[in-house]
């Protein structure tokens, strides 16, 4: 896809902000007879009191158990399924997003079902619905009662003291301290069109997708006094490792570099750091860790970013004879990337590899639909071409010096889940996560 016809799909995407403060946005599709409808809001963990942690997922489930108009699950769950497709939700850190996917000849009367389910749940059946999470968190948890994502260990480790130090599904103590009051007080908070955005992704005029939104939502309820606002994460500074017990035969690895957020512009460079590091079988580390050394099975890198943090994330799988080697490649590799930068070939397939997935995102709904509203609720410009133009910018230089940024030993974070020592082993116990600090020297 060229710059021209992403420029083609930003200038399709047309937005409103209806007189309740609600923004809408509708990107037409009108050789495709689908619909794609979302609603994101402004709130998530990061919003909760760590001693409510699980709100925003226990009231995101709770809107499911009925409507103002379908008082219960079971009519509010036929009211959908009538409509044919599928409707769901999911909480995140700093968002809750709720959506529709069906056929667009149905689409008056799902925007009309989707605000009666979004703007007027019965919050019913809290009991059985704090029985259904709790079953959601077992399944999260290993037989130590440890969380087995990885993921979530690495931002306990670098933002303790915040909710980020809590699991999205709460833990059972804070679930049990979760009542209709605080769902019904963090809903008036936070659901609330102000702190909204709707997205359509269908054929139609969108004149006419508006006006059915607007007045879907007109009365929705307002929040009173301004949304409230999350605390600023701490800065990072490591290196700090640490270790869960887990029974398995290998350690399951997060290594994690701080790095900016979201809006910074350094986040594409980022990016492309991450496709260097860590994506596909001719990545650097996956070359030398799993084609030519043989140590792992599989390695990928990614990127989390927050509205004002971040990380760089390597993720893998090691046995406990081969930790200090895999320590030993993995960060004399990124070194070496943070002292020489990438190849012009590496460098030119990793661009391409981004461009890719830029260019795909107009035939994805649920992506495209959700980028442009997070830029919405936010008030950022959401633009393909110009994520493309800042792709094509990045020199060996640029990575070479975000390489500088991020690959330093006093930004490194290391989470180990696996057992506590080798078997037979009588030496005073050294958590592998503490083994691959050493190596990290280097940096």
């Amino acid at each position: 896809m060229t710059t021209h016809e992403l420029a083609r799909f930003d200038q399709s995407i047309k937005q409103a902000t209806l007189g309740n403060g609600l923004r809408v946005a509708h990107i037409p599709r009108h050789s495709d007879q689908r619909i794609y409808m979302t609603a994101v809001f402004g709130t998530g963990v990061r919003y909760e009191d760590p001693e409510f942690a699980g709100l925003s997922h226990f009231l995101e489930h709770s809107l499911f158990r009925g409507s103002r108009r379908y008082p219960t699950s079971a009519a509010l769950s036929e009211a959908f399924e009538w409509l044919g497709g599928e409707w769901n939700a999911a909480t995140g850190t700093e968002h809750t997003e709720f959506w529709y996917s069906g056929i667009a000849r149905n689409r008056k009367l799902a925007t009309e079902l989707f605000a009666d389910f979004l703007g007027f749940p019965t919050l019913g059946n809290i009991e059985t619905e704090r029985q259904i999470i709790l079953r959601e968190l077992q399944g999260e948890l290993n037989e130590y009662g440890v969380s087995t994502d990885p993921t979530f260990h690495i931002a306990a480790l670098m933002y303790p003291g915040t909710p980020f130090a809590m699991p999205i599904l709460g833990t059972p103590d804070s679930l049990a301290k979760i009542d209709r009051a605080a769902l019904e007080l963090h809903r008036s908070r936070f659901y609330r069109p102000d702190n909204m955005v709707v997205v359509v992704v269908s054929p139609g005029d969108s004149d006419a997708i508006f006006r059915d939104v607007e007045t879907a939502f007109a009365d929705m309820p307002a929040g009173s006094g301004p949304v409230p606002k999350a605390a600023p994460l701490p800065k990072w500074k490591g290196p700090k490792a640490i270790h869960h017990e887990n029974p398995d035969n290998e350690y399951l690895l997060q290594i994690a570099f701080g790095c900016a957020s979201m809006w910074s512009p350094e986040a594409q460079a980022i990016d492309l750091v991450s496709r260097i590091v860590a994506d596909g079988f001719s990545s650097r580390l996956a070359r030398r860790l799993r084609e030519e050394l043989g140590l792992v099975y599989d390695i990928s890198s990614d990127v989390t970013l927050y509205q004002d943090s971040g990380t760089l994330n390597i993720a893998t799988a090691v046995s406990e004879a081969d930790v200090d080697a895999l320590g030993h490649e993995l960060f004399n590799a990124l070194g070496e990337l943070a002292a020489n930068g990438p190849g012009d070939q590496e460098l030119a397939r990793c661009r391409e590899r981004s461009l890719v997935d830029l260019e795909l995102i107009p035939s994805e709904p649920a992506s495209a639909a959700f980028r442009t509203a997070w830029h919405l609720l936010h008030g950022k410009s959401f633009s393909l071409t110009a994520s493309r133009e800042r792709v094509l910018a990045l020199t060996r230089a640029d990575v070479r010096e975000q390489c500088g940024k991020l690959f330093r030993r006093d930004n490194l974070a290391v989470v180990a889940l696996g057992p506590s020592a080798a078997s037979g082993d009588n030496s005073p116990f050294v958590s592998i996560a503490d083994r691959l600090i050493e190596p990290s020297k280097v940096l």
